[in-house]
């Protein structure tokens, strides 16, 4: 009799003759919904017998209660995490978080298949490896819940579009899942055998996909009943307001050391455009709270990656209040988790207080200027807590030697940051502490009111350095033609605003204070959309700021600028070469070439260039 053998309690001894069975307990019990069935109990039985200190969770709807007294009667022992699915799903993933990872997840088969399959992911990945999820019951789908789910699911995909543009820079929407849990386990199972990369049906979700894939060890299905072995431990990504929850349960990961408050952003000066509409710039910006902490020992890898205690800190995502965090150095395994490219296992311990300007994009004057810059709010208040903190950055991992340029020393300068004050680092490190600050500046979300005070201090000290004499009135930044989003005429287009008056020139080729002396003496500063154009946040006074670039080019930096500077900015945009799929956004198609058609946009930035004097 196995079976009566599997249901029979156990006792460290052996078996607990006349005790009830946790079968018998739970049929004591009154279940909302099915009870448990019967062969579902030896599967929670040995889940449980293997692992004595087992730390369990418990996700359930109506059942949670029912299932606590379950555990207390039959496993007293086992002290789970009781966890609801009406609770908050921000709340839940750190409470999980914190508790975990964990030996067994139990999800109860008492909402709708739709839910149960949407909770799936949300549980799962807080096991450890080697840990066990079960499901009483693969629940399966009605046609009148499928119906109502697509409904959900095409109203969640138009309030994402009434928010913001989409898709953009981070990613194409995912709409909620619409589906049986089994559906989901299958899909990934299949993923292992056969490439769904870049299948137009499959593309949004094909991450989650062969995330799930990578952490399937062993799947069992008894009747009705799941049980899956997870084959790998993750790390947890957090948000905002996620890390100040979890340094507050956990100091000895670190701590909040100042704030700024949350406030709005609101562009006074006018947004001329030939477009029917441009929803990828908002004149009124929420922005959040922005933090500075110090993490204890963290973990520093190339790309801006700051991990610890299983968890990846929100000063990893560059797009913080994106729905979905993304960095290109964490792999995603789910929305809520991921695994870095690199192995960080080895990392060099750095003594002594850091403070982070690591990027992303390292190396890049447009991301020094906007993101990078945008932490330097703190940097004064480290310094006040930490006399001798240095900054830790990575450069692009071609430069060579592998030294800061002297551009970016000049940036630094403004802040008395010498190049003996940065730590260029390419392996992983471990610094002892770790100051990190939120940025002033998110694309394409909100700049800080006060990322002009930023600006200025750099803007003043380099124009500081450049030398006397005239300058031209209108510049024109041109971009060489070999450069991604290349306008296939732009001889033509330099030649349009030469015609007005305007210096054709390409910035980069002078020293930095020179650009900024050329910025902050222009009344109109025109040129392809671009970093080129970034030295209009160091302007002193507002200008008139005109742009050119293709619709794929998705980006508002020079918007946002323009939006903290008070600039009044002129937008003529182009038809690219290569178009963004219907509901995906693509490097290439952001990348593109274009035409600028003289006598379509050409038209109308003539009549603008004109109504300029």
């Amino acid at each position: 009799m196995p079976l009566e053998r599997f249901l029979r309690r156990r006792t460290p001894d052996g078996p607990e003759d006349g005790a009830p069975t946790p079968l018998e307990h739970a049929q004591q019990l009154t279940w909302a919904v099915e009870p448990p069935r019967k062969r579902f109990m030896p599967m929670l039985r040995r889940a449980l017998d293997d692992r004595p200190e087992a730390r369990v969770a418990v996700v359930a709807g109506a059942q949670l209660r029912t299932w606590a007294e379950l555990f207390s009667r039959a496993w007293p022992e086992v002290d789970p995490l009781l966890v609801s699915v009406a609770d908050d799903e921000s709340d839940v993933h750190v409470r999980m978080a914190l508790a975990g990872p964990f030996d067994v997840v139990l999800h109860a088969a008492d909402t709708t298949a739709v839910d149960q399959a949407r909770w799936f992911s949300r549980a799962f990945f807080h096991l450890a490896d080697g840990g066990v999820y079960l499901t009483p019951v693969l629940l399966p789908i009605s046609a009148e819940e499928a119906a109502a789910g697509q409904a959900e699911a095409a109203a969640w995909l138009e309030a994402r579009r009434t928010e913001g543009p989409l898709p953009n820079e981070d990613g194409a929407p995912v709409p909620p899942y619409v589906g049986e849990l089994w559906d989901v386990v299958a899909e990934a199972q299949g993923s292992l055998l056969r490439e769904t990369e870049g299948r137009p049906d499959r593309g949004p979700r094909t991450l989650d996909v062969h995330g799930l894939a990578r952490h399937l060890r062993e799947v069992h299905v008894h009747g009705a009943s799941l049980r899956i072995v997870n084959a790998r431990r993750t790390h947890v990504k957090l948000r905002e307001r996620e890390a100040d929850v979890v340094l507050a349960a956990r100091p000895e990961l670190g701590r909040e050391v100042d704030s700024l408050p949350p406030t709005r952003m609101r562009a006074a000066a006018e947004y001329l455009h030939n477009l029917p509409r441009d929803d990828y710039f908002s004149a009124d910006m929420a922005v959040p709270k922005l933090t500075l902490r110090a993490y204890a020992d963290p973990v520093c890898s190339r790309g801006q990656v700051v991990t610890s205690g299983g968890f990846v800190w929100p000063d990893t995502y560059r797009h913080h209040l994106a729905p979905r965090l993304r960095n290109y150095f964490v792999e995603d395994e789910a929305p809520l988790f991921g695994h870095l490219r690199r192995d960080a296992s080895d990392a060099d311990r750095l003594p002594g207080a850091w403070f982070n300007l690591d990027s992303e994009f390292p190396g890049h004057y447009g991301h020094l200027l906007t993101e990078l810059l945008g932490r330097m709010w703190a940097w004064d208040r480290v310094r006040e807590l930490a006399p001798d903190v240095r900054c830790l950055m990575t450069l692009q991992r071609d430069r060579d030697p592998q030294r800061l340029l002297p551009w970016e020393l000049d940036v630094l300068g403004a802040f008395g940051i010498s190049v003996d004050d940065v730590h260029v680092f390419d392996r992983p490190c471990r610094p002892e502490t770790l100051y990190s600050a939120t940025s002033m500046f998110s694309l394409a979300d909100y700049v800080h009111p006060r990322m002009v005070e930023i600006w200025d201090r750099v803007g003043d000290h380099l124009a500081a350095q450049a030398a006397g004499g005239d300058r031209p009135r209108r510049i024109f930044c041109t971009r060489p033609t070999d450069h991604k989003r290349s306008c296939t005429n732009t001889a033509e287009v330099e030649a349009l605003f030469a015609r007005h008056g305007f210096e054709v020139l390409r910035p980069e080729t002078l020293p930095l204070p020179e650009q900024v002396a050329l910025f902050r003496s222009a009344e109109i500063v025109a040129g392809f959309g671009g970093s080129a154009l970034f030295t209009a946040a160091l302007c002193d006074t507002p200008k008139t700021l005109v742009t050119v670039a293709p619709t794929s080019y998705t980006a508002r930096n020079e918007h946002l600028i323009a939006a903290a500077r008070g600039h009044r900015i002129v937008s003529a945009w182009s038809e690219p070469d290569l178009h963004h799929p219907e509901g995906w956004w693509t490097q290439a198609a952001y990348s593109s070439g274009y035409t600028f058609d003289l006598a379509r946009e050409g038209a109308w930035l003539e009549d603008q260039l004109s109504r300029l004097g």
